[in-house]
């Protein structure tokens, strides 16, 4: 094989687990709101709510992600629109932040799981199959530090107005 049908044949070994993650990114919603419950961690519809269109975001990000490559990726290091939908979370009173991070590392063990399902069953290479987990981890580690700095920020906000009251 000649290094560019290599490289053409990782191009399309991206763009078909990239489509199918797309497809089952609903299958990932699932397989969290199962986890969910079976820890008890349910919280507010509201919350739920928002959580649930945090990881569709997330995994359509992730999969998106995953057919431009891993060189593409990197040249934006928050390459996770979904990060900002975790992050929303703060500002609700319900959504502690130990919750939302469980949820977070859930998404994050969710899609890494249907990227190894749909690579077995696509007979995708374990470079490609390598490739799309550092970015599944890659926007784990956004959205996670965009949650953390929303609840500091929400933190902080609270803390001035206490003080702001004596």
């Amino acid at each position: 094989m000649t290094v560019s049908s290599e490289h053409d044949s990782k191009i399309a070994e991206r763009a078909a687990l990239a489509a199918a993650l797309r497809l089952r990114a609903g299958d990932v919603i699932d397989r969290i709101d199962e986890l969910t419950r079976d820890c008890d961690g349910v919280l507010e519809p509201v919350i739920e709510d928002t959580l649930r269109d945090a990881a569709e975001i997330a995994t359509i990000a992730v999969a998106d992600a995953i057919a431009r490559g891993v060189a593409a990726a990197t040249l934006d290091p928050i390459a996770s629109s979904g990060a900002t939908g975790f992050a929303e979370l703060a500002a609700f009173p319900g959504a502690s932040v130990n919750e939302v991070a469980k949820r977070c590392l859930r998404w994050r063990d969710c899609v890494a799981a249907e990227l190894m399902d749909d690579a077995d069953r696509l007979g995708i290479s374990r470079g490609t199959v390598r490739e799309a987990l550092w970015l599944t981890l890659h926007s784990f580690d956004a959205a996670l530090v965009r949650m953390c700095e929303a609840y500091e920020c929400e933190r902080q906000t609270m803390l001035g107005a206490l003080l702001r009251d004596d």
